[in-house]
């Protein structure tokens, strides 16, 4: 998943300054058995030390049908967090791929009043370290809106856009530094006194928007957040985007409105509602496919609408229905609580886009076709441990054994991972050399303004500059760049598939997914179908970064520290991502009826040069 809670590309940097200060207390509960320790509600975080083979336990009351949020703030080691009701059952379990710093957040309002029991426990994941801190607290969630002085908003605006401009390595890539500093200042005159977060918010995410680069990201704070799960009204309907269209994809009290085009919301068009969206969304330069992807993916559309226009209790529905062209107007539609917004979306959308593996592999002998799925450039998916190279050995041997002439790689889920398992992959498909990337550029190594980041104390910051200085050199043109001999490529393999490629890909297809995509485009002669990949063709900015805390508004920004610029040729445009030879969409009665449009378009290409 993306973005708001991106996926690191890597990892190296991530791990080397994820250790937390051994200031922080050092409370334990290690021993699972022993009972939980009681949390009081609303109370200011509490501080634990917690081992790799540890799991703590806590306790807390809760009311029936209030709002609660549970933030587990990760320091220096990765933490799954679960909430179980009294009788052990499973209410939530909460892992985002932030790494090893960062909150695990867990919204909850409880259908009886009782006794609850929050779980943490480290991941055992390589490079996890074998000890770390975290805090903890519980709040219940009241109904108040702050607003804030317009002096405040100003110095939360100037401190985003300044440490953007000193941190952020690829920010003058699409744009120069004049051109961001003016669309700045227009939005800063977008400042009133006596805003609101959410008011605030419209004002800046445009600017994260125009560093043109998907691992940059804003988010709200923990609380609020859970406020507009507590007391947000949602839009009820689930879209699907496909060829920029909009189509919902399910029904709603009494409404058959599945597979109808929607055309207005509260008398807004759709392409208004859209070009608000897209505004507020970066992707990697000129790419909007990601865009589209990321405002559907995990029922996004919604949520955007509720950041972007705020809440209504209830909505007017302009649709049409594609096959008659009829045009159908709703007027006082409901508006769903945010339980209800979640149910509505998993019951809406097929199995496969909730659940599915890492990878996977499979053959159709008949045509000499194997079919090898990576949704993920990672040893870790979904909270469990995933041997991706034994995996991938494993696989190209089946391949070779079976005399597999054509191979379909579906990377239309991957959003990235680790460093270096995604040419591990591509040594597997040449024997020829190959540089990967031109060059990695670091920002750095000091920064001004990190007392209001996570690596807000003195042992943070130093490790901060080591790491940065052990990893890149100061080149003559005042660049840093990386050492040679840090995470180099894999070799190729003499024993390399040499049969056809066939590549599918999408606007999920990122980070390092794009990056595969990417490399096998510039090196290999492969046939690209789907859609335009959400990461750009000539590199990123991603790999480690500084998460910083807009002081006032409490405001989330992650900024990328490191510009990585694949070496490859050809002539895609430049800010563009790597657009397919076949564009294929599904039409909307094929993707709600679960049929594969790219795969069947690959396996006919297949079929058809037999």
């Amino acid at each position: 998943m993306k973005h708001f809670y991106s996926v690191v590309s890597l990892l190296v940097l991530t791990f080397a300054l994820g250790f937390a200060s051994p200031r922080y207390a050092q409370e334990t509960n290690a021993n699972r058995n022993s009972p939980p320790m009681v949390l009081t509600l609303n109370q200011k975080p509490k501080d634990f030390q917690i081992k790799l083979s540890e799991e703590n336990s806590f306790a807390v009351e809760l009311e029936k049908d209030k709002g609660y949020l549970i933030i587990v703030e990760q320091k220096g080691i990765d933490l799954v967090v679960r909430l179980t009701d009294a009788n052990g059952n499973l209410i939530k379990e909460q892992d985002t791929p932030n790494g090893n710093n960062g909150p695990e957040k867990i919204f909850f309002q409880p259908e009886n009043k009782g006794r609850f029991f929050v779980s943490v426990k480290p991941l055992k994941k390589p490079k996890n370290p074998p000890v770390g801190q975290y805090s903890i607290r519980v709040s219940q969630i009241a109904k108040v809106v702050a607003r804030y002085r317009l002096e405040a908003l100003q110095q939360d605006f100037d401190l985003l856009t300044s440490s953007l401009k000193e941190a952020h390595t690829g920010l003058n890539w699409y744009s120069t530094y004049r051109e961001f500093d003016e669309f700045s200042q227009n939005q800063r005159k977008l400042l009133r006194d006596k805003m609101t977060v959410l008011e605030f918010y419209r004002v800046i995410a445009p600017v994260i928007a125009f560093t043109k680069e998907g691992h940059t990201s804003i988010r709200l704070s923990a609380d609020d957040t859970g406020y507009l799960q507590a007391f947000g009204r949602y839009f009820p309907f689930q879209i699907k985007f496909l060829n920029k269209q909009a189509y919902v994809i399910n029904d709603f009290d009494g409404i058959k409105a599945k597979g109808f085009l929607l055309t207005k919301i509260n008398g807004k068009s759709i392409d208004e509602i859209v070009k608000t969206f897209l505004s507020i969304e970066p992707d990697d330069g000129y790419i909007v496919t990601g865009k589209y992807r990321w405002i559907e993916e995990n029922g996004s559309f919604p949520w955007f609408y509720l950041r972007c226009f705020g809440s209504s209790a209830s909505f007017a529905v302009e649709l049409i229905d594609p096959k008659t062209n009829r045009q159908i107007a709703l007027d006082n539609v409901r508006a769903v609580g945010y339980k209800e917004y979640r149910r509505l979306w998993k019951e809406s959308v097929p199995p496969n886009v909730i659940e599915y593996p890492a990878a996977k592999i499979e053959f159709q002998p008949e045509i000499k076709t194997a079919i090898l799925t990576f949704n993920t450039f990672d040893t870790l998916f979904k909270d469990a441990k995933f041997d991706f190279k034994g995996f991938t050995d494993k696989a190209f041997d089946e391949i070779r054994k079976r005399g597999v002439e054509n191979l379909i790689l579906d990377v239309r889920k991957n959003d990235g991972g680790e460093e270096g398992l995604e040419d591990y992959v591509f040594a597997f498909l040449t024997n020829k050399p190959y540089t990967k990337y031109r060059y990695v550029q670091a920002s750095g190594p000091t920064y001004s303004f990190l007392k209001y980041t996570n690596y807000n104390t003195k042992e943070k910051q130093e490790r901060l500059e080591a790491a940065i200085k052990s990893e890149h050199y100061l080149a003559s043109d005042g660049r840093l760049l990386r050492r040679k001999g840090i995470l180099t490529p894999a070799e190729p393999r003499k024993d390399a598939y040499q049969g056809k490629i066939y590549v599918l890909t999408s606007g999920l297809t990122y980070s390092g997914g794009s990056e595969f995509a990417s490399i096998i485009k510039g090196n290999r002669q492969a046939t690209f179908i789907g859609e335009e990949t959400g990461g750009g063709y000539y590199g990123n900015t991603s790999g480690s970064y500084i998460r910083l805390t807009l002081p006032h508004s409490q405001i989330i920004i992650r900024i990328p520290l490191l510009k990585f610029v694949v070496e490859v040729g050809g002539d895609i445009p430049f800010g563009r991502g790597v657009i397919p030879d076949y564009e294929i969409q599904p039409t909307i009665d094929e993707y709600l009826n679960g049929v594969d449009a790219e795969m069947n378009y690959a396996l006919k290409l297949i079929r058809d040069s037999e």
